[in-house]
This record gives structure tokens, C-alpha cells and sequence, in this order.
């Protein structure tokens, strides 16, 4: 076993597996890229709760871990196969899809060690603990701290309740900050902040339409594919012909690009040229809007806006807070506003020290 220390050379070790994890499930699935992309396209709209369902006439598998990990590794496996340039997606009959999805479930390891780099970027932790080229310990500054909050906060960041209650009360064009983020959307992008909101929600109603159909129906395919020229043509009634062009090269996925950002992927689907709307983007949270102003703000650090909608963001989250806890009928009032001192708490000196 090998101890390794400083968050750089952990970071190192992190990626090295990961891409490990990557090629070793390129090799297993070489030659059937196409069946897999379509077991991967029609598993993302499987996605029930903190689980996901695969039930095709009588025959049923699942995957019971953390929602926030399956998205990850199932985004990282769609991603090796987009990024070897293949397009085309092959049909299989029930058995090879269960087939293919329990070879899926062998993988489910890209997810972790994707969440563990993306964790490590952000809050490194300060040594792990390495047997035979695997991490088998890893241990924070704070992990009191982060043990704490760690279950929180991924729950938060797939809380459709919460973020729909955002976007419902606290939109845009509601925000002092509004005419900044419109200058700054434009300067960033070159495109229309109201340009957004249209596409934004746009695809969400068709995201909603079809999973509402699929529910229903079990001959519907589960991902969604619409050709390029409904899309145009819906586009245009907001925007310019080059306008529409511009927000088609941000809209598409390509190699590194967020599906968030860009959840329209071409695809080749009896034998015609398409795209696939990834529908859990829009459904049933909208996570596509925010994660582009959310990266704009993030991505550019001196830009005026960014205080005061992170400002916003915050009574936005407290009134929420406050709401939540009136409907509970909890003796609580007015969370946001209360002070907690070590005075009357020592408790908590330990993660004030952190």
C-alpha cells in the first residue's frame, strides 16, 4: 500500500485511474459502440428517483447507487463512445439490452472516480491511500466537515423541488441584476439572454411531452430525436437566421463539451441524420439555463454581475428555506435571520477551526 500526499500529485492519481477505467471500457465494448450508445441513450430516461429502472416486456434489472454518481458514469461511458466519433445507433432485442446494461453496471466506477477528481478540483482533500494502482482511502482537511455536508449537497444539486422553485419565483427578468446579465450574456456569447430563455423553454416542453408519452407507452423509444429543421424553424420565430446558427454550434455536443450546456447530440438513427434531446437536462429539473449563466459567472471572474446574483441566489435559497419550514408547521421562524455563536453552541468550534 502507498500513501500519496499534496492535492497536485492526487489529482495526478485520480486522473491516471480514471483514464485507466475509460480504456479499459472502451476495449469491452469495441466493435458494438452502436448497441451500447443506444442501451446508454434509452437507460438516461430510465432514471427513476435515486435508482434506475430497466423493465423491457417482463424482464427487469436496476442500479441502486447514489443518483448523482449514476449520472456521472453513465454521462462519462456516452461520452468515450461520442468522443470516438460514432454516431450511429443500433436497436438490440430485450435480452442483449439487459446484456449490455449489466456490463454497464461493471463500469459504474468511472462515475466515482469522476466525482472524486471533480471533488478534488474543488475541495482537495490532502492524502490517499493507494493498493495496487486503486484508491482505497482518501482523507480530507476537514472530513468531519465534508462528511457532514457531502449528502446534502449532492441531493441539493438534483433537487428538483428546489430548483424549480427557483426558476419559478426568481427568474431573470425579476432580478435587479437582469440588465447585467444581459449585457454580460451578450459580450460572453454573442448572443441573446431572452434568446435562451426561449430555447430553455422550448426544449423543455418537448423534453416533458415525451417522457410523459413514454410513460405511457411502452413502444415509444425512451431518448428523444428530432431532425434539425423543426428545430430551425422554431428558433427563427425568436432570433436571426445567423443567430440560429450561432446557437446551433453552442447547442451541439461535441468532444469536452458539458451535455448540460450542449444536450442536442447528432446522431445516425434509421439511417436518417438526427439529433437526441437529452431530456434528464431538461426534466424534471431545467438545468440547462442555469448552467450556463451559472458557468458564465463562474468562468468570468471580474464580471459586475457576478456578486449580485450570487448575492441574490443566496435570500432566493433562505426564503425557500423559510417557506419550506411554514409548510412543515415547525416553531421556526425566519431561519435566515438567526445567529449561531460559539457562545451558545461550542460545538461547532471544531469546523469553525476548519
Amino acid at each position: 500500500m502507498q500513501s500519496i500526499y499534496g492535492y497536485k500529485k492526487i489529482e495526478e492519481t485520480i486522473k491516471k485511474q480514471l483514464d485507466y477505467e475509460k480504456e479499459k471500457f472502451r476495449r469491452r465494448i469495441k466493435g458494438k459502440e452502436s448497441k451500447f450508445l443506444f442501451v446508454l441513450l434509452q437507460s438516461l430516461n430510465y432514471l427513476v428517483g435515486n435508482k434506475i429502472f430497466i423493465e423491457r416486456n417482463g424482464l427487469m434489472d436496476k442500479v441502486d447507487i447514489p443518483i448523482y454518481r449514476l449520472f456521472l458514469s453513465i454521462k462519462a461511458m456516452l461520452d468515450t463512445i461520442l468522443q470516438q466519433r460514432i454516431s450511429a445507433v443500433q436497436m438490440v432485442s430485450n435480452e442483449e439490452f439487459l446484456d449490455i446494461f449489466s456490463i454497464l453496471k461493471e463500469h459504474l466506477k468511472i462515475g466515482f472516480l469522476s466525482q472524486m477528481l471533480y471533488i478534488q478540483k474543488t475541495y482537495p482533500v490532502h492524502s490517499i491511500k493507494v493498493r495496487n494502482g486503486e484508491i482505497i482511502e482518501a482523507r480530507e482537511n476537514s472530513s468531519e466537515l465534508y462528511a457532514a455536508f457531502q449528502g446534502w449537497v449532492d441531493a441539493a444539486s438534483l433537487d428538483s423541488d428546489w430548483i424549480n422553485w427557483y426558476f419559478n419565483r426568481f427568474q431573470e427578468k425579476r432580478v435587479k441584476v437582469g440588465t447585467l446579465l444581459r449585457k454580460e450574456f451578450r459580450k460572453t456569447y454573442h448572443l441573446e439572454l431572452d434568446d435562451l430563455t426561449s430555447i430553455s423553454e422550448y426544449l423543455k416542453d418537448i423534453s416533458e411531452n415525451h417522457v410523459k408519452k413514454i410513460k405511457w407507452s411502452v413502444s415509444t423509444t425512451p431518448f428523444l430525436y428530432i431532425k434539425r429543421k423543426k428545430l430551425e424553424k422554431e428558433f427563427l420565430k425568436h432570433m436571426s437566421q445567423r443567430d440560429t446558427q450561432k446557437w446551433f454550434k453552442l447547442l451541439e455536443y461535441r468532444r469536452r463539451r458539458d451535455l448540460y450546456k450542449s444536450p442536442l447530440i447528432p446522431l445516425k438513427f434509421n439511417g436518417k441524420k438526427v439529433y437526441t434531446l437529452i431530456t434528464w437536462v431538461f426534466t424534471p429539473s431545467n438545468h440547462f439555463w442555469g448552467a450556463l449563466i451559472a458557468d458564465m459567472l463562474l468562468d468570468y471572474l471580474k464580471l459586475s454581475a457576478r456578486g449580485k446574483w450570487a448575492a441574490q441566489y443566496g435570500i432566493a435559497f433562505q426564503n425557500y428555506v423559510d417557506e419550506k419550514l411554514d409548510d412543515s408547521k415547525l416553531s421556526i421562524i425566519n431561519l435566515g435571520s438567526r445567529k449561531i455563536s460559539v457562545y451558545d453552541h461550542p460545538e461547532i468550534q471544531p469546523w469553525l477551526d476548519n
